[in-house]
C-alpha cells in the first residue's frame, strides 16, 4: 500500500470493524473533564508550616487512599463517636472518619489540611451533643414554667427562658448540616447564644413589686408576708437560673483557651485566657456557694469548694506553663498532664454540689435541680465551641498587622525590652 509520499507501508493484518464496534486502531475517546480536578488544594499557611509537629503532612490523602492507622472505617454511629469526641478537648487528624474527609474535600472552598479537618469535626460533634443535650432540658424547662405556680403576671419570668432554650436547640439542629462551613456556623451559633444567654437576666431585671399590686387573693392583711415568701422563691429560682449560665461563661472560657492552644502550640494567648479565667472561675463560684453554705451549714458546699478551688489551681498552674510558644507534642503533654488531676478534683466538685442542692429540691422541685445541672454541662460544652471559635477569630485578628499598626508593635516591643532590662538590671544591684 502506498502512501501519499510514495512510501510503502508493509503488509500487516486488515483491520475490521463489527457493526457496533469502534476500530481497533482507533484512538481512545478522550475521558470528560472532571471539575474536582480543576479544584485548588488549599494550602497552610507559612505560619501554619512553621508549627506542624515533625513528619506532619500538609495535605489529606487522596480519594481511594486507605485510611491511617487508627481512623473509624466508616461512620456508621455518629452518637457514639460523639459522645467520645465530646468529652474531649481535641482530636487527632486520624480520628476523622472517611465521610466527614470527604464532605470537608467538597466544601467550598475544599478543606484539605489535616488539623483543620479534625478540629471542624470535633466541632460537629460537640454541636451534636449539645443539640441532643438541649432537647430533655427545653422539655423540663417548659414542664417548670407550666408548673412553677407563679402569678399569672409573673408567668414571664419561666417562659421567655423556656422559649430561649427552644430557640437555641432549634438554631443548633438546623446548624449540623452547615459544620463544613466553619465562618457562616458559628456567626449564626454566637448571635443565638447572646439571645439564649440575655434572655433570663433581661426579664429578672423587672420589680414584681409593682406588678404584684392588687393580685387576687392577697388582701391587706397578709400581703406583706405573702410578698415576702414569693420574693424568696423568685430569688431561689432566679439564681439555679442565672447562676449556672454565668459560672458557665468561665468554665466554657477556661476549656476554649486549652482548644485553642492545642490547636495552634505557638501563639502564648489562650494559655494567659486560662491563667487569668481559672481564679476568677473558683473566686466567682466561691461567692456563689457561700451564701447557701452559712445558711444551711452543709458540709457538702465547703467540700465542693475546697474540690474546685484545688482543680483551678492545678489549672492555672497548667496556664501558666502554656502561655508561651511551643511546639505541638509539649502542649498536648501538658494539658494531659494536668487534665487527670483536674477532671477528679472536678468530679469530687460536681458530686458534693448535687449533694448539697438536693436539700433545696423540695422548695424548687427536683425536675429544677436536674434541669439546672444539665443546662450547666449544656452550656460549658457549647462554650467551649463558641469560645474557641471566639479565639481563634481574635487570634487572625491580632496577626493582621498593617503598616502603622506594625510600627506600633515594634515600638511597644522595644518598650517592653528595655522595661525589663531596667528590672533586671535594678535586680541584680550596683556592680562593680
Amino acid at each position: 500500500m502506498s502512501n501519499q509520499d510514495g512510501s510503502r507501508t508493509p503488509p500487516g493484518p486488515k483491520a475490521t470493524t463489527l457493526p457496533g464496534h469502534a476500530s481497533p486502531y482507533a484512538q481512545p475517546a478522550p475521558h470528560p473533564p472532571n471539575p474536582a480536578h480543576n479544584v485548588p488544594i488549599q494550602q497552610p499557611s507559612p505560619w501554619a508550616a512553621q508549627h506542624q509537629p515533625p513528619g506532619f503532612v500538609p495535605h489529606a490523602p487522596p480519594p481511594g487512599a486507605p485510611p491511617p492507622p487508627g481512623a473509624p472505617a466508616v461512620e456508621t454511629n455518629l452518637f457514639k463517636l460523639s459522645f467520645s469526641r465530646a468529652l474531649r478537648l481535641r482530636i487527632e487528624p486520624n480520628e476523622v472518619s472517611p465521610r466527614e474527609r470527604a464532605l470537608l474535600e467538597r466544601a467550598t472552598p475544599p478543606i484539605t489540611v489535616p488539623y483543620l479537618q479534625a478540629f471542624l469535626a470535633w466541632r460537629r460533634s460537640v454541636l451534636f451533643v449539645v443539640a441532643l443535650a438541649l432537647i430533655p432540658l427545653t422539655i423540663l424547662r417548659l414542664h417548670d414554667a407550666a408548673e412553677a405556680g407563679f402569678p399569672e403576671q409573673l408567668q414571664f419570668l419561666v417562659y421567655v427562658p423556656a422559649f430561649a432554650e427552644l430557640l437555641l436547640c432549634l438554631v443548633c439542629w438546623y446548624q449540623l448540616k452547615n459544620w463544613t462551613h466553619w465562618r457562616k456556623q458559628r456567626g449564626v451559633l454566637w448571635k443565638t447564644f447572646l439571645v439564649y444567654t440575655a434572655a433570663p437576666f433581661v426579664v429578672f431585671l423587672v420589680p414584681i413589686d409593682s406588678m404584684l399590686q392588687g393580685t387576687p387573693g392577697i388582701t391587706e392583711g397578709t400581703q406583706a408576708a405573702a410578698l415576702q415568701a414569693l420574693k424568696s422563691i423568685l430569688a431561689i429560682y432566679a439564681l439555679v437560673t442565672l447562676a449556672p449560665k454565668a459560672v458557665s461563661l468561665i468554665a466554657g472560657s477556661i476549656r476554649a483557651g486549652l482548644v485553642t492552644k492545642m490547636l495552634f502550640p505557638g501563639s502564648a494567648g489562650p494559655g494567659w485566657l486560662v491563667v487569668l479565667a481559672a481564679p476568677l472561675y473558683a473566686l466567682f463560684v466561691f461567692t456563689l456557694l457561700i451564701v447557701p453554705y452559712q445558711w444551711t451549714g452543709s458540709g457538702w458546699y465547703l467540700g465542693a469548694m475546697i474540690a474546685l478551688a484545688i482543680s483551678q489551681l492545678v489549672l492555672g498552674r497548667a496556664g501558666y506553663a502554656l502561655a508561651k510558644p511551643m511546639t505541638h507534642e509539649d502542649a498536648v503533654a501538658r494539658v494531659a498532664k494536668a487534665r487527670s488531676t483536674y477532671l477528679v478534683s472536678m468530679i469530687v466538685f460536681a458530686v458534693c454540689l448535687l449533694a448539697a442542692l438536693g436539700s433545696l429540691a423540695t422548695q424548687v422541685g427536683a425536675s429544677t435541680i436536674v434541669s439546672t445541672a444539665l443546662m450547666f454541662e449544656t452550656n460549658v460544652l457549647l462554650l467551649t465551641l463558641i469560645g474557641s471559635d471566639l479565639v481563634i477569630a481574635n487570634l487572625a485578628r491580632a496577626h493582621g498587622l498593617t503598616s502603622s499598626t506594625a510600627a506600633l508593635a515594634e515600638d511597644a516591643t522595644r518598650q517592653l525590652a528595655a522595661f525589663v532590662g531596667q528590672a533586671e538590671r535594678q535586680d541584680q544591684g550596683p556592680t562593680a
